[in-house]
């Protein structure tokens, strides 16, 4: 195809982005400049220009650029629907708001040596799918990062807390969460070292008990009542060190505990049930 034509398909590009964004005012020069950053060079010009989505690669030019029109649409338009894909994610507020802001900072902060993430879209696909991609990195990453520096006492409530919670675990955990994060640090400060050790190395780093057993040089068997007592311990010193820091009757007391108790050893139960091997 003449350089004429290809320069037709251009300005024809063009005014259809300027169509889909009418208040999002980019320089043509500047447009034209960022498709042949990314055409490939295996393709003929036409070809190439006919699988690159323009519309979203004027839009995150402009973005690139700073527009202000396009920020302000990608915040009003494009933002909300990066946070209802992470709230299907089952993140808490938190993550995915921290998440959205890291994306913000890695698509539009310039860093010295570095160039902006948006940049790296390369119009093959649709630019909505490819940011919803890029935004659930971003709150993957965020999470495995917390977990890296998460406590081993909250790595192991983590576990232990009930998959399917039960209003009367909603209520308790409202109402003596402080209470229940002291009581195990207590208990895990109370635990022998092996005891210690055996949670972190089942709960955290995911060893089996095929997997315990090899790296103390026992039998299987042997391995697992290791893990059930070292998890029973822990259950008997979270129950010890909750009862003497809540202020509440005896019966009370004793209503909460057990209600704790089940919804704890039912969850080890579940995570445990994957692994087969701890049958006597």
């Amino acid at each position: 195809m003449e350089d004429s034509t290809v320069g037709d398909r251009l300005y024809r590009l063009f005014a259809s982005a300027r169509e889909r964004w009418p208040d999002v005012d980019l320089p043509a020069q500047d447009f034209f400049a960022y498709l042949r950053e990314r055409i490939p060079a295996t393709l003929p010009p036409a070809e190439a220009l006919s699988e690159l989505r323009a519309t979203d690669l004027y839009f995150a030019c402009a973005c690139a650029r700073g527009n202000s029109a396009a920020l302000s649409r990608f915040e009003r338009e494009i933002v909300p629907s990066l946070a209802a894909g992470l709230v299907r994610m089952r993140l808490p507020p938190s993550v995915g708001e921290e998440a959205l802001q890291r994306l913000r900072q890695w698509l539009f902060v310039s860093e010295p040596g570095k160039r902006l993430g948006i940049e790296d879209y390369a119009g093959r696909g649709e630019l909505r799918a490819w940011l919803r991609v890029s935004a659930a990195r971003m709150a993957t990453q965020l999470v495995r990062e917390q977990r890296r520096t998460l406590p081993l006492h909250d790595h192991i409530a983590d576990h232990l807390v009930a998959r399917e919670p039960s209003p009367e675990l909603d209520l308790i955990q409202q109402l003596y969460r402080p209470e229940v994060k002291s009581a195990f640090e207590d208990a895990m400060r109370m635990l022998r070292s092996r005891e210690q050790n055996l949670l972190r190395q089942h709960f955290i780093d995911g060893l089996t008990i095929d997997d315990l057993g090899k790296l103390y040089g026992v039998h299987r068997a042997t391995a697992a009542r290791w893990l059930a007592r070292s998890r029973s311990a822990l259950l008997r010193g979270v129950r010890r060190a909750l009862r003497g820091r809540i202020k509440a009757t005896l019966s009370e007391c004793d209503s909460i505990l057990r209600l704790v108790r089940s919804d704890l050893e039912l969850s080890v139960r579940r995570t445990f049930s994957k692994d087969q091997s701890l049958r006597k």
